[in-house]
């Protein structure tokens, strides 16, 4: 009976992936519905980053490093646009305080007023961050969100809270239009 079910659950998970990719758009060579729409491709300035404790001489490509460490903190950003996010990867700050977050969640909002907590397929909230202050941790959003802003929540830490974030996906209009693959 509990075999059964396993394989069951198998089928279903298989179905929805083929349900999701039979959705791609695959006819445009030159877009991915996973490029980097944060950091990385210069897309965010500094003041598309709101933080719940202030940090001098902050700017958009420093390590967010609040100086109150507990679990009220967030890292909230602000793409300008609703975006399709299909990925998230962070990395703590590399020093020689050896600060990273392990654990977080997310949570997510076209208007800033009204937030949507992140849970994947299998209705897990909590996201794996990182085990050291070097590696880049990502993690494909399943299902992808629909958002303008995001929002980091640490959940847990090792030293501190340390993060550099970047998000992945491409705009709504991109999608729209068909000038993006989501595959």
């Amino acid at each position: 009976m509990v075999c059964n079910n396993m394989v069951q659950l198998g089928i279903l998970i298989c179905l929805w992936f083929a349900c999701v990719n039979s959705k791609s758009i695959q006819n445009k060579p030159n877009s991915s519905c996973k490029q980097a729409i944060g950091v990385q491709s210069g897309y965010l300035d500094t003041g598309d980053i709101k933080t719940s404790t202030s940090q001098v001489n902050f700017t958009a490509t420093d390590p967010w490093c609040p100086s109150i460490v507990d679990d009220k903190q967030f890292m909230a950003i602000d793409l300008g646009e609703d975006f399709s996010i299909s990925k998230i990867a962070t990395q703590g700050k590399v020093d020689d305080k050896d600060r990273y977050i392990t654990n977080y969640g997310l949570e997510y909002s076209s208007d800033a007023k009204k937030w949507v907590d992140y849970k994947d397929i299998f209705g897990k909230a909590d996201l794996d961050g990182n085990k050291n202050t070097y590696d880049v941790v990502a993690h494909d959003l399943a299902p992808a969100i629909i958002a303008r802003y995001v929002k980091l929540k640490p959940k847990k830490w090792h030293n501190g809270i340390c993060n550099i974030m970047d998000l992945y996906g491409c705009s709504i209009e991109e999608l729209k239009s068909g000038k993006a693959k989501t595959t």
